[in-house]
Order: structure tokens, then sequence, then C-alpha cells
């Protein structure tokens, strides 16, 4: 017999509701004194043409893009159409085309909005696959793939207790995940402030990463895989333990579920949550085809999503079944 799934209510059913809808509203993307934040103020110090379109011009056209999954072409008709229902036609306000988006995105520099917390963090940490080309699902399970299928990997790392990303990296799809961790924890830091606590999956169980968290003060919360041996034993008392066998040692005594209530390894679980996020409200797939555009446009995904988390998010309790 199968168990029942567990249901969950809302506390702030109302509010949470209101940001939803909130999420919609163009006001919410674009700036009370857009005119005067629309073009460069001044000549950049580089040899040949000035530029005409401030980065905060072009990273709001390339934030609606990414948000209502528009080409280009689109999102240049669609930028020039609001302008000009907010009277601000092209010839007081021009619209960068298509070309000199495209051009410019692989430049711009995008800040993660993040909300200073009072507190030091618990950081999640974790990877999905976005798909750059290639053909659907259908047809992979059908006919099976080939060599144009190609996907790239978004590790993050979230913030446990408000759900905002803190740090990013793109990588290909060969790219194992456990490397990438010391990067994200320092990324985290640069952002989001002091780090208490970092939990991740079996995939970035290592002793290098394990050394780095111990030596950064950082608790680790990364279960041991399977097989795992205890490197430094109980009777070597001159030295510290070491985290991962101290991990190890409970998850023996207690067993991995209670390891990961008492260690709050379970709330590891809110970085599958920030994948679903990502893919339900911006898709699966990235539109850009040079590196660094994806790179940038992994970057924009990510504050558009840090944008609506400081909107509202659900406060929910489990109803006993």
């Amino acid at each position: 017999m199968k168990p029942q799934k567990s249901t969950y209510r809302l506390r702030n059913w109302r509010d949470y509701s209101a940001s939803l809808v909130r999420r919609g509203s163009l006001t919410l993307w674009l700036d009370a004194n857009l005119p005067d934040l629309w073009l460069c103020s001044e000549r950049a110090g580089e040899a040949g043409a000035s530029r005409l379109y401030s980065d905060h011009a072009i990273e709001i056209c390339l934030s609606l893009r990414v948000l209502f999954r528009l080409p280009l072409r689109q999102t240049e008709g669609f930028v020039r159409s609001l302008l000009c229902l907010a009277g601000l036609p092209f010839s007081t306000l021009p619209v960068p085309d298509y070309t000199t988006l495209c051009r410019r995105q692989k430049d711009l520099e995008i800040a993660l909005p993040v909300r200073a917390s009072g507190k030091a963090r618990h950081l999640v940490i974790d990877s999905t696959g976005l798909k750059v080309y290639g053909e659907g699902e259908w047809k992979v399970r059908t006919h099976g793939k080939d060599r144009r299928r190609v996907w790239k990997k978004l590790h993050l790392s979230v913030d446990e207790a408000s759900g905002e990303v803190l740090a990013l990296e793109m990588t290909g799809g060969d790219v194992a995940d456990g490397p990438l961790l010391p990067q994200l924890v320092r990324e985290s830091r640069q952002v989001g402030g002091d780090v208490a606590q970092a939990s991740a999956d079996g995939a970035y169980d290592s002793w290098s990463n394990d050394r780095f968290l111990t030596e950064q003060g950082i608790v680790s919360t990364i279960p041991p895989r399977k097989g795992s041996r205890i490197r430094q034993h109980g009777n070597r008392r001159q030295v510290p333990p070491l985290q991962r066998d101290e991990n190890l040692r409970r998850i023996r005594r207690w067993g991995r579920a209670r390891w990961a209530r008492a260690s709050g390894y379970s709330r590891r679980a809110l970085s599958e949550t920030q994948m679903m996020r990502q893919k339900r409200i911006l898709g699966a797939s990235l539109a850009s085809r040079a590196e660094q555009n994806q790179v940038v446009e992994c970057r924009l995904r990510c504050a558009i999503l840090n944008k609506m988390t400081h909107l509202g998010m659900p406060d929910s309790y489990r109803i006993c079944t």
C-alpha cells in the first residue's frame, strides 16, 4: 500500500495571491525615471562611435525578452510599443534594434538583487540542465538522441531562508558538480555576507570540499557516498575530527533520514524548488547561442526570479493525513 501524499495549506494565501498578480505588472520591470536612464550620458573611452544606449536600457530589454520568452526582433517591437503607449514615441526615446541587443548582451554585467540578512546564511547548492537546441523530449524517447542535442548545466547557490539565488555558474553538460562548490560559496559570501552552513547532495561529496568548508568555518551537511569509510578514527584525539567523518558516524548511528532532519540537510530540497521555478516560469531552454550570451541570460533568469521572490513567497504548513 502506497503512503498517502502529504497536502499543504498556506498561511498567507491573500498576500501570496497578490504577489503573483504583481509579477505580471509591467511597472515592476520598468523604472519611473526610465527616460533619464535610457541613453548614455557620456562618451565611452573607446575607439569608434560612442554607445547610444545605457547598460540599464539593454538590461531592461533583455529582461523582458527572457520574462516573456520573445525572440530578439519581437523584443524590439514589444519595447517600442510599450514606450509608445507610455507617451514616449521612437522620435523621443529610440529603442535598440535586435542586432544591438545581441551584440551588447555578452558584455552586460547583471547584479543579482539580494536583500540583506541579519544572520549568517544556510546555502543549499544544486545544479540543473537547460537545453540549448535540439529535438524535443518526444523525439528523443521515440527515436533516440543525436549529436545536435546540447545541454548546459546551471549551478545555483540558494539561500535556504529567503529562497534567493546568491550565486550561479554555467558550465557544459559534462562538467561534474563537486569542483564548483568552493566558487559558489565564495561568490555567495561576496553577495550575501556570512555563511554558516552549506548543504548539497552526494555529487558534491569529496575530501577537498570538506576541507574547504572546514577552513572557511562553515558547517558541512553533505552526505558521504555509499561505501565511504572513516578516515580519522576516534582514537586520534590530538587532532579535531573531520566533518565528513562526523556526518558518516551520525548516519551509521541514526540512519540517513534522522540525520537529514537533525542536521538540516532536508532543507536542501529548496534547491530543487528553485530549479522547478526556473523551468516553469522562464522555460527549460536557453534562447542564446553564444556561450557568453548564455551566461548573461542565466544571470538575467536568476535576477528575475529574485525580484519575484521579493514580492512574496508562500508560507505553507503540512496537514496531517
